[in-house]
């Protein structure tokens, strides 16, 4: 079941019921069926939903209308078969002028290293996961070398799925070289873009690849930084590299030696989060080697589901990452949002109070808050949805990390880490307290 995940009160919406198979999520072809549904109380739904994939293999959608302000979920069941679903958390009133979108940003087809057509990848993110944007991150030259018909067709085929308010696409592909410098995923604001090759003799650095970038809005954005081809942190670039793919098929990122993020952020990187799940079987948001394994979803605040809107905001750092669970979060620190980087006095700067909440999609074991990498607020909800604040009366310039690159200045860094129940994790895009030039 795909709902929005923020909604206002009194609003009409669609919710979209989906049978699919049960080993890869693969839209059935065959059901016919009616299901009950069971609502929050305050969400207005149909009693039942009718539902024939012989004729559509989309699904149904029903109206439906939140009364109150709150977090809503609906769940359908089929009573002769048992088959049932259940909704994201839709989040009436959750945010006053921003929604929350789910998008994949990294998968593989045919012409890099992974399966399947650019047109069955937006197929099925569209269609069958329910996504609100994707954009293909194609590693070239895995199996083919790459031509100019083939970048072509990515661009083309991007800009004929993009429908706003409906499906936004972005154009895309991944960078990346084996001279340990990483690699990077290039998502373009606009409909037409050049293809960066990365390989050719001695291959190619960041600071090269952000000269080419130059004056264009692209955004470069690394993944598995301690996997494989480790990123090279010692690079930096404030316009371009403005997010990280904390997590995907190939693990978890956050954590652990020289290369992972919190290396990054303690180093003055002012890095947002997304996650992606770098698939090889062309499956937008559906695992990369085997199904159900290393999801990975980037969840963007934006103000509408346009591409601009979209790229904006990722821009902007108002984003968030989760392993795959379209888990709900806000995060803010008074009253600045997630990714926010404040240029303030550090010597004065006075107590930081932080709200967060999360609707999750299954029991919430943890609510962390990290300064500068170390946890300094636990909640421990046990409950799908939570709700807290917390200040910092620290004095900051006790706190404040030194900047390790010549155009930056000392700062304090923080950031949310939620765990469920089922594994599932999300992280919001971190606060930067920024010491003010004198």
């Amino acid at each position: 079941m795909f709902a929005p995940a923020v909604v206002q009160p009194d609003q009409e919406f669609a919710i979209r019921v989906l049978p699919v198979d049960g080993y890869s999520y693969n839209a059935a072809t065959g059901y016919q069926g009616q299901a009950d549904t069971i609502a929050t109380d305050g969400l207005e739904v149909p009693e039942h939903v009718t539902l024939d994939q012989t004729k559509s293999q989309t699904g149904a959608t029903i109206p439906a209308k939140a009364n109150q302000e709150g977090i809503h979920r609906v769940t359908v069941v089929d009573p002769d078969t048992g088959i049932a679903g259940k909704s994201n958390p839709i989040g009436a009133g959750f945010l006053p002028d921003r929604s929350v979108y789910f998008g994949e940003m990294h998968s593989q087809m045919w012409h890099s290293q992974g399966t399947g057509t650019t047109t069955e990848f937006f197929e099925w993110g569209r269609d069958v996961a329910g996504l609100d944007f994707c954009a293909p991150a194609n590693h070239y030259k895995m199996r083919f070398e790459i031509v100019d018909d083939v970048w072509q067709e990515v661009v083309d085929t991007s800009n004929a799925f993009n429908d706003p308010h409906m499906f936004v696409t972005l154009v895309s592909h991944e960078w990346g070289t084996g001279n340990r410098n990483g690699h990077k995923n290039i998502y373009h604001r606009g409909d037409s873009a050049e293809f960066i090759c990365s390989f050719g003799p001695g291959g190619m650095t960041p600071d090269e690849l952000w000269e080419i970038l130059k004056g264009r809005d692209a955004l470069t954005i690394p993944h598995h930084t301690k996997f494989g081809n480790v990123t090279n942190w010692d690079y930096h670039n404030y316009k371009h590299q403005r997010l990280v793919e904390i997590c995907s098929s190939w693990g978890i990122s956050e954590t652990g030696g020289p290369h992972s993020v919190q290396r990054a952020l303690a180093m003055g990187h002012r890095i947002g989060f997304i996650g992606g799940t770098d698939s090889h079987h062309g499956l937008a948001n559906q695992g990369s080697f085997f199904v159900d394994d290393g999801n990975g979803l980037a969840c963007v605040v934006a103000t509408e589901l346009t591409r601009d809107a979209i790229w904006q905001a990722l821009n902007e750092r108002r984003c968030y990452a989760t392993t795959g669970d379209r888990i709900l979060l806000d995060f803010s620190m008074n009253g600045a949002p997630l990714g926010t980087d404040l240029d303030v006095d550090l010597a004065q700067y006075g107590p930081r109070e932080f709200t967060m909440r999360v609707a999750g999609t299954y029991r919430i074991d943890s609510v962390e808050l990290l300064r500068n990498n170390e946890v300094v607020f636990q909640a421990y909800p046990d409950s799908d949805v939570w709700e807290g604040a917390w200040t910092d009366t620290d004095p900051l310039a006790a706190l404040v990390l030194q900047p390790t690159f010549p155009d930056d200045r000392p700062f304090v860094c923080y950031y949310l880490r939620v765990t469920q129940g089922n594994r599932q994790m999300a992280w919001a895009s971190p606060i930067w307290l920024t010491d003010r030039k004198r």
